[in-house]
């Protein structure tokens, strides 16, 4: 129906989708560019004082209403000189009303480039699954690249000759292999991103704040809130469906081509 060239872009295409998405989970969070801060595995805000604090994989946003201060925490400590909690990426101590909830959020990130964090749970096998999914399309792209250098008339499509048949054999096995692992692991992500967030809530939908919760008519407004993240978890899925997309479009069209 297509034809050779338009199904080669076609399926190059969804790599560059899944290559995108994997991008935008691991810098939620981050900065304040258009749609980052809403990539959060869990946030905590108190509607008293709108002090809000968005925990991501490797970043936190936190803020007064809507004025957000996003920066990565890769390898960085929130606590300043004094022992109080800083703005993300400045050196300001952060105002009172957020001190407690930046507590919160070190504690469920607990220094995500080590062992231990909550958000390990969540990005290490989507760090596992990306390498793997970029492993198998350069690995893929190294066939395509020397079987173009072997014979300049063909794309292996006959397999004449003997060697280059075993060739485009074991490429697709390593591509195979390594696209397996890769929807693998982002299965394991995703679900360790949706278990981790509704975990996060269940444990207190309100968590203890500035007042005793138990004793006060008012305690849903003076309160710190948690509400799990629904764009990232989302957005781990979508990276599951189209590298199994992928998957299935390499192993039923590409081996035709």
């Amino acid at each position: 129906m297509f034809s050779k060239r338009i199904r080669q872009y076609f399926i190059c295409l969804v790599a560059i989708v899944v290559c995108i998405f994997y991008i935008l989970t691991l810098v939620g969070c981050i900065s304040t560019s258009p749609g980052l801060p809403g990539l959060f595995l869990v946030k905590i805000a108190n509607n008293h004082t709108q002090a809000d604090v968005r925990v991501g994989l490797f970043g936190i946003c936190a803020g007064l209403g809507n004025n957000l201060t996003c920066a990565s925490t890769f390898g960085q400590n929130l606590t300043g000189a004094g022992g109080h909690y800083v703005l993300p990426g400045t050196t300001m101590p952060a105002a009172s009303a957020l001190q407690p909830l930046l507590a919160l959020a070190a504690g469920i990130q607990s220094n995500s480039a080590g062992p231990g964090g909550v958000v390990a749970v969540v990005f290490v096998p989507l760090l596992i699954g990306c390498i793997f999914f970029v492993t198998a399309v350069g690995a893929l792209l190294a066939h395509e690249a020397f079987a173009g250098h072997q014979d300049g008339n063909t794309t292996y499509a006959d397999g004449k000759a003997a060697a280059a048949f075993g060739h485009k054999q074991r490429a697709w096995q390593v591509v195979g292999l390594l696209t397996t692992y890769s929807v693998a692991a982002a299965v394991g992500a995703a679900t360790a991103a949706t278990v981790a967030s509704r975990a996060l809530l269940f444990a207190g939908t309100v968590l203890p704040g500035s007042t005793n919760t138990a004793a006060s008519a008012n305690a849903s407004s003076t309160s710190m809130l948690v509400t799990s993240g629904v764009a990232l978890p989302v957005l781990i899925w979508l990276i599951v469906f189209m590298t199994l997309s992928w998957h299935l479009l390499m192993t039923l069209v590409w081996r035709k081509i």
